[in-house]
């Protein structure tokens, strides 16, 4: 029995010995496994950091090549639609240019040709840019930036572009202008020396009707020949004055009214391109996307906006009210210009109705780009 006793104290004794070195060796594996998982947990933190912060500058950079994929894209919309508009307006000079008879005066199709002219410079400049936006969409649709996509100057200089065209315009309608108002003093003339010619000869005729009444009073015979000098005077100078037709006078005020019309058109365009300058600062422009430049740019679209829609309503009511005066009546020429006339309203007033509903969907894509800004801040 003693010697069973001390067989196990002698084991619980070896048990609790292995027991102790058990939990030294547990308890330094589990520091060094704590350890190592520390050491393995930083980094991978540090990367899954980075690379979250990556992934922020590249969504950054997303929407902004997406804000410039658009602005390209609304841009050669704009474009394709003006050249529409072009197209419309050779074939409209086209057939005023065939349909000018072999008696009509040369002027007519000079004129004609002249705006025609001015009308092929604008659509190949139109065409020219058409190219640089549509290369520069490639571009951005393949996921590259365009580096030399300036756009609040690229815009400002479309805008003073589209004001030279405008000044060429209006030069061109002052010269129909002032060529129209001189045929008409001509006209005037003619019209004032015929009846001038009329009456002395008809002052003439009187006195020497009688001659037994002319033979008793040499004052007849002295006023018939002062009326005779005056007559011939006023012959010869009704010969100097060229001959114009009245129905001319219809012509150049279509043609003005074309030109002049055109020139609104320009001038309204430019206004419109130089407002996108201002606005694509705001929207490209990393110093200019600050919360209140945005708010301003905001409230300054919609201003501009308003005050655009209103200046082309503006003009509607003014082409209403032109081809309300528009009278069907005289010569076949003057009947003819009349009907192009009818046409040229016609075609304005449906060209101010989509400009104004473009502006709209233009302010409202605008819009809403700026207020992406907002969100991104």
């Amino acid at each position: 029995m003693p010697c069973r006793a001390l067989k196990g104290g002698l084991e619980r004794g070896n048990s609790m010995k292995y027991s102790a070195r058990s939990l030294k060796i547990v308890g330094v594996s589990c520091f060094c496994g704590i350890s190592l998982c520390l050491c393995l947990s930083a980094p991978a933190a540090g990367k899954a950091g980075a690379s979250k912060e990556t992934g922020k500058r590249l969504s950054a950079q997303g929407i902004r090549l997406e804000q410039e994929k658009r602005l390209a894209l609304r841009s050669l919309e704009d474009l394709r639609f003006l050249l529409s508009l072009v197209e419309t307006e050779r074939g409209e000079l086209g057939k005023e240019i065939d349909a000018i008879a072999l008696l009509e005066v040369p002027d007519r199709e000079a004129d004609l040709r002249q705006i025609a002219e001015l009308f092929d410079s604008y659509g190949d400049w139109l065409k020219e840019n058409e190219a640089e936006f549509d290369t520069d969409l490639a571009t951005l649709s393949s996921g590259n930036m365009v580096l030399d996509a300036q756009w609040p100057g690229r815009y400002a200089a479309m805008a003073t572009e589209f004001k030279k065209f405008a000044s060429q315009l209006t030069a061109m309608a002052q010269g129909f202008n002032a060529e129209g108002k001189r045929l008409a003093a001509l006209i005037d003339r003619r019209r004032l020396l015929q009846g001038k010619i009329s009456a002395l000869e008809e002052q003439i005729s009187n006195i020497t009707r009688n001659p037994a009444d002319r033979s008793k009073d040499s004052r007849d015979n002295n006023e018939t020949n002062r009326l005779r000098v005056k007559l011939r005077t006023v012959q010869n100078e009704f010969s100097t004055i060229p001959r114009a037709h009245e129905d001319i006078l219809k012509h150049y005020f279509c043609v003005e009214e074309r030109a002049r019309a055109e020139a609104v058109w320009m001038a309204a365009k430019s206004d419109e391109y130089a407002f996108l300058g201002n606005v694509t600062a705001t929207i490209t422009g990393s110093s200019a996307r600050k919360r209140p430049a945005v708010e301003a740019a905001i409230s300054r679209l919609r201003r501009v906006n308003e005050q655009m829609t209103n200046r082309m309503k503006k003009r509607i009511d003014a082409i209403d009210r032109k081809q309300s005066m528009v009278s069907p009546a005289g010569t076949l020429q003057e009947l003819q210009r009349s009907g192009e006339l009818h046409n040229l309203y016609l075609n304005q007033k449906q060209r101010y109705e989509q400009y104004i509903n473009r502006l709209k969907a233009q302010a409202g894509a605008l819009e809403a780009d700026l207020s992406e800004l907002l969100g991104q801040q």
